[in-house]
């Protein structure tokens, strides 16, 4: 044989050793009859921990809802439904009884009874575990047995939202959470949900894998897997070659060109987390004077932000609330722009034209899509109102420990939101006097919001927080924004519906045929 046939011999088996590797590997994650059944998402964060009882931060929660269940859930319209409870009702104002699914284990072979439910409620608010989650549930006084399928929690004081609340009570197993300790259940985990633990490499990927004897039904996929990118160019680059079926927190800015990919799309929906311009009352200064605050917040005009920086991925809100909330007020209008408005209260308060108003604005880059932009667009409407702020960015961790100490900057632009998420919850965390990221020492909103906590009749809880709503338009303690919406990349091979609680639930998630 020639030379020149030896050499084509040669590159003809390269080409085929390469052609059957590339169909090999593209067929990695699919099923003899050629199914999809391995889903790969891409995550901005690490998981923090496994142990859904210190379980914090959207990435980490979203691992241990696919390997725990809850009493409760979120349904795809935001309301609560029940999950391993079959129901549940208030037989009184300090008592909610719960009725628990019969045939559950958990995936080690221990039952899922009432008994799991009282020892998953004690290990979680247990002081010598020190979790950090503990204190969500310290209205809870304690869980009785009713019977092997029936519980009743039991709570301090009325709590017309515990059912939301046990949206992120994971169920454990008792026996197995005994034997290993938090330490290692935290990294080898055991649940009811459907998935499990398979391996956990830091900063690298989590895999699940299927349980098949999950009570709503087989997972549609066999293997799960969290991949984590941090960078939001190679997360979205992950996406469009293949190597990941969906990528989280996809800014406003790369819709189009995901879009316009071959192959993937973009997909996004409204949250229960509203996004807000804080002002830091707890510090002497202009923003003391209620005429500042409405002025700023009538020099703001959020529908624009929606429009140009979010590519009308949100919607605005009036009054720190949410139309999926209980206690919602829809007859309430949000502030509108009125430049002639902002001049005349800022005359008012002695700051002609704005001149001596100088403002810092603190963000987080990167916290929520294009959150840096809309900070940057609100600091150019007040400067042009003649109210001089500034943008000054850092890490979430400085942010969070800024603003627990009450040493954050005159403004600043966040949100809350997530699994528990409501009226009570958010309001509490944000208005109240003496909680961690309150900036605001008013003790009729303080009033307001812990009645309206306990109020077990719909008629005045709804008239209680429609109360808070409206005083939060008169009072302007912050300018309320926008509520969050979700944006997510997503590969054609797949079909989801963004959830308002941000999980993303795999069991939810389907190939496409």
């Amino acid at each position: 044989m020639s030379g020149k046939g030896k050499i084509g011999i040669i590159i003809a088996l390269i080409i085929i050793a390469v052609a059957v590797f590339m169909l090999s590997g593209s067929n990695q994650s699919k099923t003899a009859s050629g199914a999809k059944d391995e889903l790969i998402i891409g995550q901005n964060t690490d998981i923090s921990t496994l142990d859904i009882c210190e379980g914090m931060g959207s990435s980490t929660a979203t691992a241990c809802l696919n390997i725990f269940d809850t009493l409760t859930r979120s349904g795809s319209d935001g309301k609560i439904e029940p999950w391993l409870a079959e129901s549940f009702e208030a037989k009184n104002n300090n008592t909610w009884q719960f009725k628990l699914r019969k045939g559950v284990e958990f995936t080690n072979g221990e039952p899922f009874n009432a008994e799991a439910v009282k020892y998953s409620f004690e290990r979680q608010v247990d002081p010598k575990h020190s979790f950090s989650l503990a204190g969500d549930y310290a209205n809870i006084e304690r869980v009785e047995i009713v019977d092997e399928y029936t519980v009743n929690f039991k709570t301090k004081e009325p709590f017309p939202m515990l059912p939301i609340w046990l949206t992120y009570l994971g169920m454990i197993p008792p026996k197995y959470a005994e034997e290993v300790g938090p330490e290692e259940f935290g990294k080898k985990p055991v649940g009811t949900g459907p998935y499990v633990f398979s391996e956990w490499v830091k900063d690298s990927h989590l895999t699940l894998t299927a349980n098949e004897k999950y009570f709503k039904g087989k997972p549609p996929f066999a293997k799960l897997t969290f991949k984590i990118i941090p960078e939001e160019s190679t997360r979205i680059a992950a996406l469009q070659n293949g190597e990941i079926d969906l990528a989280v927190l996809v800014p406003p800015s790369q819709i189009d060109q995901i879009n316009k990919s071959d192959g993937v799309s973009i997909v996004s929906g409204p949250t229960t987390r509203p996004i807000y311009l804080g002002m830091n009352l707890l510090h002497e200064g202009p923003l003391a004077d209620v005429r500042i605050r409405k002025a700023i917040c009538y020099a703001l005009d959020v529908p624009s932000i929606i429009h140009n920086v979010l590519l009308d991925n949100g919607k605005q809100i009036a009054a720190f609330s949410l139309p999926v909330w209980a206690g919602f007020d829809s007859t309430i209008e949000p502030y509108k722009q009125d430049k002639e408005k902002t001049k005349e209260l800022l005359a008012q308060a002695g700051y002609t034209n704005g001149k001596g108003l100088s403002f810092k604005l603190d963000v987080v880059d990167g916290e929520y899509p294009a959150i840096k932009e809309v900070a940057q667009a609100i600091a150019g409407q007040l400067s042009e109102a003649g109210i001089e702020t500034s943008v000054v960015t850092m890490d979430k961790n400085t942010f969070r420990s800024k603003l627990k100490d009450k040493s954050i900057d005159s403004l600043y632009i966040t949100g809350f939101g997530g699994m528990t998420s409501c009226n009570p919850n958010i309001a509490a965390l944000v208005l109240s006097a003496g909680q961690r990221y309150c900036c605001y020492n008013d003790q009729v909103m303080t009033d307001l919001i812990n009645k309206g906590s306990t109020e077990m009749d719909d008629a005045q809880f709804n008239k209680i927080w429609r109360d808070i709503q409206h005083k939060i338009i008169d009072d302007a303690p912050i300018a309320s924004l926008y509520q969050l919406y979700g944006i997510y990349g997503i590969s054609d091979k797949i079909k989801w519906t963004p959830r308002f609680d941000e999980a993303i639930l795999a069991f939810d998630i389907k190939p496409t045929k």
